[in-house]
This record gives C-alpha cells, structure tokens and sequence, in this order.
C-alpha cells in the first residue's frame, strides 16, 4: 500500500479543541521520515492509550468519552481545506455495504467520493456529524453533482449491514449516493484508517465510545485525498461551496 508523504501530528490548542494538523514535508529525507513513523504507529498502537490518559490528567475538558478528535462546535476560524499536495491516497479496499455487497474502490473509480467515519451507537459526535454530511449531500444533489458518500464503521462487530441500512434509511442517506461499509475486523480498520486518511481509530478503556476523527475527506477519481473538512462545523456555507467549486473543476 502507497505511503503517504506528511504527518499528521496531534495538537491541543486550548481547552475545548483537539484537531490534526497537516504537516507536509519537502524533501525526500522528512519523507523518509514520515515512513519510519508509519510504521512505528501501525506497530505501536497502545501507544495512543498512553496519550488519552495524558489528555484526561490535563483536564482539558474535552468530550473524550465521545467518538473522535473534537473541534469546537461551530468554529469556522479557518478555511484551509486543501490536502491535495499531502500525498495522502486510498488503498484499495473491499467491504461490504448496507445492502450486504461487496463494494469498494473498484466501485468508485472515475468518481469523487466524500468519506467519514461513524458508527450507530456513538452519543457524542456522530448526531453532529451526520446531519452535518445529509446537508452536504443535499446541496450536491441539488446542484446535480454526480459522485458518492461513503460513511466507515468503526464498530463492525455491531454494525452490520441490515443494521447500516436502516440507519441510513432513518438519517435519509440517498440510496445508490450514499454508503455505509462494513465487514472488517476492528484491528484491520485500524490500519486501513491510518494509511488512507492518516486518522487512528481506538476503543476507549471503560467506554462503549470510540475514538475516531471528525473530517470528512474527499477523495478524487484517482483515489488521491485531496480535500478535508471540519465535519462538526455547523455552518457549512464555504464547505458546500468549496465542494462543488472542487468536483467541477
């Protein structure tokens, strides 16, 4: 699987934001670098236990029993939404959807495709998130737009695809534009997460929360990453017009 060219670091700016912060390096030597700590998260993933706890110490007053890196509710301070030098790229992949097929970047080839992550019984971030994505998702069809929107699970083990289709059903995700994959272990989706989106994903000791991140990112017809979005920012005025100014470019 191709490796991506940054790295993604972990940032606490203040008492109510924890975001990623898009690093990207210039030449070959930092790239290399960026590999080697690739692979020492992919081999060290306890490691991020280590951080939690940290953070709660901190007392930062963060959601953390929630699903994912939290941005402030809101907080449009910044518009930056281009990572298509980053290097980031979808492996390729084959899941199965809400309809019990197989579907992955095969399916998706030629097309532009917005993904998150979400899973059904998350308390925290994902009621935001989601209708969040549904206003995304209208504002495309209403333009006409042709491309997909592909939610993640990061709790396979119970979302399963019957349970996925009648979430999706529920929210209005718009059959044959949206959809929910499923069908990996935990532990691969872990891997899969941090290669193409440079995002960790981990349970939460003592919690039914997982941790995950909040962007929504969109991927073009090459599987390139190319931009990412606050997925909790609640006025999405500039994302929706940076998202048609991109996919009709």
């Amino acid at each position: 699987m191709k490796l991506p060219a940054l790295w993604t670091q972990i940032k606490v700016p203040g008492a109510v934001n924890v975001g990623t912060e898009i690093v990207t390096y210039a030449d070959s030597q930092e790239r290399e670098l960026w590999k080697e700590k690739v692979v020492w998260l992919k081999r060290k993933r306890k490691d991020w236990k280590e951080m939690k706890h940290f953070l709660s110490i901190l007392g930062l007053h963060l959601l953390l029993s929630g699903c994912g890196w939290l941005y402030s509710i809101g907080d449009s301070a910044t518009n930056d939404f281009d990572l298509s030098k980053s290097g980031m790229a979808v492996p390729e992949f084959e899941f199965t959807n809400q309809f019990d097929e197989q579907y992955g970047s095969e399916d998706l080839k030629g097309q532009f495709w917005l993904a998150k992550m979400v899973f059904t019984n998350c308390p925290t971030v994902c009621p935001i998130m989601t209708p969040n994505m549904i206003s995304l998702q209208d504002a495309m069809i209403d333009e006409g737009i042709e491309m997909k929107f592909i939610s993640f699970t990061v709790d396979p083990e119970r979302d399963t695809p019957e349970h996925l289709r009648k979430y999706g059903q529920n929210i209005g995700a718009k059959e044959g534009y949206w959809y929910f994959l499923t069908g990996y272990a935990f532990e691969d989706f872990q891997d899969f997460s941090i290669e193409a989106f440079n995002s960790p994903v981990e349970n939460l000791e003592d919690s039914e929360d997982i941790l995950h991140t909040t962007r929504f990112f969109l991927v073009d017809p090459e599987g390139q990453v190319i931009r990412g979005y606050d997925g909790m920012i609640t006025d999405q005025t500039e994302v929706i017009e940076d998202l048609i100014a991109t996919v009709n470019e």
